[in-house]
């Protein structure tokens, strides 16, 4: 931790893609004592991880900024499950020009207080998911799933736990491929008091350019190392040309639509 604070909580969440690792300190705080919370971002330069970028948002010592991040290519995901009693916010960063920009908040609609929107996020290419588990008043929970449609990240939809009665769902999430698993752990099952309860959905969305099998928009070295760690498999992943089989072929399409440049 570069500041070292008491109760910064550096390394409360932690994300790393290729060479971006992005450290979540809630905890921190200015010199005159206002805990704000921090998020760092780090890349390898080859020699050893450099500190890029620190971001953070405000005063409010309750907006917990930092409490959940995680990294997607050239974007950069934090949460602040504390904005706005408990209401919450999330931020988006992209590193572009050789820095990291100031942010853009995603604005959901319908936000309620308590929601704690932001306690999770996960972005894949151009899908983001973010929590809301509704932690303080033990509501069942939501996940709310944005989509980048070339210009914009817009709100796609709300996920809602099914099978009885939930609670926290949203508090932990994972997302690959538009396949995204949420966490429940407060969830009761009959007799068994917070026994818990995990759910996948597959339906976020299909891969659009074929070879990118990261869903982040680009054909590059990621989508390439997938590619070769599925060689003589049958797919989906590193099925480029949709055959059921990852071979030679699926080599070639990727050639066709390569993109992306390495190192970013």
């Amino acid at each position: 931790d570069p500041n070292s604070l008491f109760y910064g909580r550096f390394g409360s969440s932690v994300a790393i893609s290729g060479d971006v690792i992005v450290v979540g300190a809630p905890g921190e705080y200015s010199m005159s004592g206002t805990q704000y919370g921090s998020a760092y971002v780090y890349r390898n330069n080859g020699s050893y991880w450099q500190l890029q970028a620190v971001r953070t948002i405000g005063n409010d010592p309750t907006e917990f900024f930092g409490c959940s991040v995680d990294v997607s290519g050239h974007n950069v995901v934090v949460g602040a499950r504390g904005v706005g009693a408990e209401i919450g916010a999330v931020f988006l960063y992209t590193f572009a020009n050789g820095t990291w920009d100031y942010g853009t908040e995603l604005h959901r609609a319908n936000p309620s207080i308590s929601d704690e929107y932001g306690d999770t996020v996960a972005i894949d290419g151009d899908t983001i998911v973010v929590g809301a588990p509704e932690g303080y008043h033990m509501g069942p929970g939501k996940l709310i799933v944005f989509h980048f449609d070339g210009t914009n990240w817009q709100e796609q939809g709300i996920i809602l736990p099914g099978g009885g009665p939930v609670k926290y769902f949203g508090a932990s999430v994972g997302l690959v491929h538009h396949r995204v698993a949420v966490g429940a752990p407060l969830t009761d099952n009959f007799n068994t008091v917070n026994c818990g309860r995990a759910y996948v959905f597959d339906s976020l969305g299909p891969c659009e350019i074929p070879g990118d099998f990261n869903g982040d928009g680009v054909i590059d070295i990621e989508d390439l190392l997938i590619f070769i760690d599925n060689w003589g498999g049958s797919g989906p992943e590193g099925d480029a040309n949709g055959d059921g089989i990852v071979d030679i072929e699926d080599l070639l399409v990727i050639i066709i639509n390569w993109s992306g440049t390495w190192p970013p």
